[in-house]
């Protein structure tokens, strides 16, 4: 008599390559909204994305799901493809050509922004994805209107009570807000 019952999930894997535009975590987390959108795929155990591949070409990201069953993995496959292209689209992700495949992309250059913006400012602005929906006009435009300011630890950036009359970006560390 077998007492115990066979787990009905069938897992299932994908593995995607995408230019090497924004940093791996960025990549995997658009991947992990990806996996949490879906409603074809079971959500415990929860699915995966993980970062199984870096080189000068792509990043390889592996998203590990389970359906309920053998038969809805094609369905689940086609809705996360489905996802991934819709969430690439959205956050300015662009996909890899095939691995055995050698293709440079024209607009390559450092960290992987287009040879003709390559300020600290555009750098910036990529890497934020509140401004991917913004055109290269729009991005050139905002780009040449910031200015960058580096401040000691324990300055003083803004006073309590005074109205900043522009947006404040900071690229790295940490700001304490105080309230007196």
């Amino acid at each position: 008599m077998n007492l115990t019952r066979p787990d009905e999930t069938h897992g299932v894997s994908i593995t995607v390559r995408f230019l090497p535009t924004r940093t791996p975590a960025a990549i995997e987390e658009t991947m992990r909204t990806v996996l949490l959108s879906s409603v074809s795929i079971v959500k415990i155990p929860p699915p995966s994305a993980l970062v199984v591949g870096i080189d000068s070409q792509a990043i390889e990201i592996e998203l590990s799901f389970r359906v309920s069953g053998f038969s809805l993995a094609g369905a689940a496959k086609s809705e996360i493809f489905d996802l991934i292209y819709r969430h690439a689209k959205a956050t300015g992700l662009k996909m890899a050509g095939p691995r055995d495949v050698a293709i440079p992309y024209p607009e390559a250059a450092v960290d992987g922004l287009p040879a003709k913006h390559p300020g600290t400012a555009w750098r910036l602005l990529e890497s934020i994805s509140l401004f991917t929906t913004l055109t290269d006009d729009e991005k050139d435009a905002l780009a040449s209107s910031m200015t960058r300011r580096t401040y000691q630890k324990n300055s003083i950036i803004a006073s309590q009570g005074s109205k900043l009359s522009s947006l404040m970006i900071m690229r790295t560390s940490v700001a304490v807000v105080e309230h007196t």
